[in-house]
């Protein structure tokens, strides 16, 4: 007896269509190789934002082009405005890191993520767009007993695609032959061929604890006095004496409890030990810098009393608390 004409069945599924079509009608398929390059959703953070395709492989690079700190997102591939054509669908992709000598995966860093360094791959196909991210980040400060600072991190990226015959999709080329790589070699980091053992110079960021009893911010500015007690084995940087001035803070209406401000001197001293000599606050920058300022107002037990103090030591450290007790 005749069977009756199979059809396809369609799901519907949040914003996706799938075809699961019954055996014996399955459309006639090829497969062919894409860089993900028009399918690419690079984020916000693009500084440093290189990429090429070659054969078939996408090249990104991501420099850090350095500042204070380095940078980090996720290039996304296939979100929801940049999809297959209807019927094509992912079948496989290769991805790989350029690592620089000394290391083969993501270096999470030091407190704070202070020189993180690396990318790692989060596959999705089945689930809603993108159906492929890369996590990124590179660094402009040295992490916990290496330095990555100022290279790129530098990564390839192919996707093989089922393709129905007669369907087209642009600067696609034949799965195979594999693509090899495709990155310049000046886009490839090098990196230090093993952690460095010298410490780089840095400085500190604290903050400092202030009563401010009125309605409206208040504007300070903070100057600092130390000298270096010891220094940590292959230390770099300046031994001082430190003469931080007119680093500027801001104080939020604090009630009795007071507010906090953040500060950071340069980050071109000895890390170590230091005695802070003098911590002062003044309404208005001082000129010259060092000068001798008649209304500023010290640190509680300071100049008399100088303290100890790690540097860099963490984040938030040290804490400079000008309250003397309850602000009321």
């Amino acid at each position: 007896m005749a069977q009756p004409p199979q059809t396809p069945l369609v799901i519907a599924a949040a914003l996706w269509l799938w075809t699961i079509t019954a055996p014996g009608n399955a459309q006639a398929q090829n497969q062919q190789r894409i860089s993900g390059e028009d399918f690419a959703d690079f984020g916000k953070d693009m500084t440093g934002l290189k990429h090429y395709t070659k054969n078939g492989a996408m090249c990104v690079v991501h420099r850090p082009n350095c500042g204070l700190v380095g940078h980090n997102g996720k290039d996304h591939f296939f979100p929801i405005d940049k999809q297959l054509p209807p019927g094509a669908t992912l079948a496989a992709v290769e991805f790989k890191v350029f690592w620089p000598q000394g290391i083969d995966h993501t270096d999470r860093g030091g407190i704070g993520s202070e020189g993180s360094y690396g990318a790692d791959a989060d596959k999705h196909f089945e689930s809603k767009p993108p159906l492929y991210s890369v996590s990124w980040q590179n660094a402009c400060e040295a992490s916990t007993g290496a330095n990555w600072s100022g290279l790129p991190i530098t990564y390839q990226v192919s996707f093989t695609v089922n393709v129905p015959n007669g369907v087209k999709i642009d600067n696609a080329v034949s799965a195979e032959p594999a693509s090899g790589d495709v990155c310049d070699v000046g886009d490839i980091p090098t990196g230090p061929a093993q952690p460095q053992s010298t410490t780089l110079a840095s400085g500190w960021a604290g903050q400092v604890l202030f009563c401010n009893t009125t309605a409206v911010a208040v504007s300070e500015y903070l100057h600092i006095r130390a000298t270096l007690v010891a220094a940590n084995n292959g230390a770099q940087g300046g031994a001082g004496p430190m003469a931080e001035d007119n680093l500027p803070v801001q104080f939020p209406p604090g009630g009795v409890s007071g507010s906090a401000s953040g500060f950071k001197t340069a980050q071109t001293y000895k890390q170590g030990t230091w005695k802070i000599t003098d911590v002062y606050l003044t309404t208005s920058p001082t000129s010259p810098p060092n000068a001798t300022v008649k209304n500023a107002v010290h640190l509680p037990g300071l100049p008399a009393n100088p303290f100890s103090a790690v540097l860099p030591g963490n984040i938030g450290s040290p804490v400079f608390d000008f309250r003397g007790g309850s602000c009321f």
